[in-house]
């Protein structure tokens, strides 16, 4: 389990199934029919591998869920703009996320797929330079 202090409040984050429907609650889409599928992963770590400050934002405030004293939006807004090391907490919440029984083998397909695209990216870019080269001659 992580924590983080907020306020000078210790919060305990929980990564586990509740922490999962927090953020379906928000982050979902609904079938035809009326079927609610929760999108919450999906949504939240890709923007979270990018960088994505409000979707670190939108996990801790999920992973909070059972906190004593939940935090605040604004709470974790002034929390955020304060880390010391906003970069190791990224990483930290990251693998949290690929080390929980919940969250383990959907974060893990995504990570994977997105360092693949990154690959693939950087392929292109630098297949892209050399044949932009290679034509100047």
């Amino acid at each position: 389990m992580m924590q983080i202090t907020v306020n000078e409040k210790q919060i305990e984050l929980n990564f586990g199934i509740r922490f999962v429907r927090e953020l379906d609650k928000k982050f979902h889409i609904t079938l035809n029919g009326g079927k609610r599928v929760g999108t919450g992963l999906e949504e939240t770590v890709p923007m979270l591998f990018a960088g994505d400050i409000l979707a670190l934002e939108e996990i801790l405030q999920a992973a909070a869920w059972g906190a004593e004293s939940k935090p605040t939006q604004e709470e974790l807004d002034d929390y955020l703009d304060s880390v010391e090391d906003v970069d190791a907490l990224f990483e930290t919440v990251l693998e949290e996320l690929k080390n929980q029984n919940a969250t383990r083998k959907k974060t893990l397909a995504l990570v994977a797929d997105l360092e693949e695209r990154q690959r693939a990216d950087a392929a292109l870019r630098k297949t892209g330079k050399t044949l932009k080269n290679s034509t100047k001659s």
